[in-house]
């Protein structure tokens, strides 16, 4: 126990440490713009896809790291357990704007209600600061994944249906923990996720896992149930999905993911979700117009109006699958 809470304390170290060459510039006058990351390692954010779409967002609409503003980024590195000390560290010094997603955004809005929030593919907005969507308030703005949260892990059991049809019993995989658990365990999302697998022919296997010591009972758990599929939710923590990809290879089991970047560009069979990269193209548009002047509860909230299907065909061929034309039309094949 000791080990692993001495892993966890150097991994957030190096979040809070973690800045861009923002700070080695004289340069305090600029605004500064703050990207906090939940999972991607602070050593690979500079090249992270997603922040590269967000700087070069930014880029496009004329602004320029070092010459009109600084970009400081942050990450977690999956142990979302030290966002709140992260959020700390970010406010510790003057912040133009926070740009993150899901619980960076609620552990910002936290401890602070006047500088202002982009959120970017987040649920639960309206309750945790927006009091709409159209007309949000307060220092919070940007866009949703509220399509919403149980429609679309339906959507994903029907997509895992089509892929492989004899799929009966799915492991539902995602964190129960204390940082996700309120949402997790509700019993109004899980029933409903229940009942549209029945229509499906499937039944869930609820599994979680939150530290790398969960996985060999997790993986216990979806063996002795005999599960022949697995839907990985995307709030499981990142430092485990390595893991959970060569359990699957190795039982044969077909997975949907919620992320292609940890999901099947790491040889899972498929994922499907928001286009990531559009929303954080569309969160540099949020903070031009707040640097600008723009009043971010004045911003409404967006919600996802595109969504990407990937398969990755050669582990549906490894898996013994013929994925259907219906759907490899529908879907990015790598």
């Amino acid at each position: 126990m000791m080990d692993r809470r001495a892993f966890i304390g150097t991994a957030a170290m190096g979040a809070l440490m973690l800045s861009s060459r923002a700070y080695a510039q004289p340069a305090q006058r600029l605004p500064r713009v703050v990207l906090v990351r939940l999972n991607t390692p602070v050593a690979k954010l500079p090249d992270d896809r997603y922040v590269r779409v967000f700087v070069g967002g930014l880029r496009d609409l004329g602004w320029i790291d070092g010459r009109n503003f600084v970009i400081d980024l942050r990450s977690t590195e999956g142990w979302y357990d030290q966002m709140p000390r992260v959020m700390q560290e970010v406010l510790a010094s003057p912040v133009a704007v926070i740009v993150s997603n899901d619980i960076g955004v609620f552990a910002a809005r936290r401890l602070t209600d006047t500088v202002p929030i982009v959120a970017v593919d987040t649920d639960g907005l309206v309750g945790a600061g927006a009091a709409s969507l159209a007309r949000p308030g307060g220092n919070l703005t940007g866009s949703t994944g509220e399509v919403g949260l149980t429609e679309i892990s339906i959507k994903r059991l029907e997509l895992l249906k089509e892929a492989a049809p004899k799929v009966s019993r799915v492991a539902f995989l995602t964190e129960m923990g204390p940082i996700w658990g309120p949402i997790t365990n509700d019993p109004s999302w899980r029933g409903s996720i229940e009942a549209a697998a029945r229509l499906l022919g499937q039944t869930i296997v609820w599994v979680g896992a939150s530290m790398p010591e969960d996985l060999e009972v997790a993986f216990d758990v979806i063996s002795k149930a005999r599960a022949n599929g697995l839907l990985v939710d995307g709030i499981v923590p990142a430092p485990l999905r390595r893991s959970i990809l060569e359990f699957a290879a190795r039982q044969g089991l077909p997975a949907i993911y919620t992320d292609r970047a940890t999901g099947p560009e790491l040889g899972g069979l498929m994922s499907y979700a928001p286009d990531y990269a559009e929303l954080w193209k569309r969160a540099a548009t949020f903070v031009d117009k707040i640097l600008k002047g723009a009043k971010p509860g004045e911003l409404p909230i967006e919600q996802p109006t595109t969504f990407e299907l990937v398969i990755n065909l050669k582990t549906a061929k490894a898996l013994g699958l013929t994925i259907p034309q219906s759907l490899l039309l529908r879907a990015e094949v790598i």
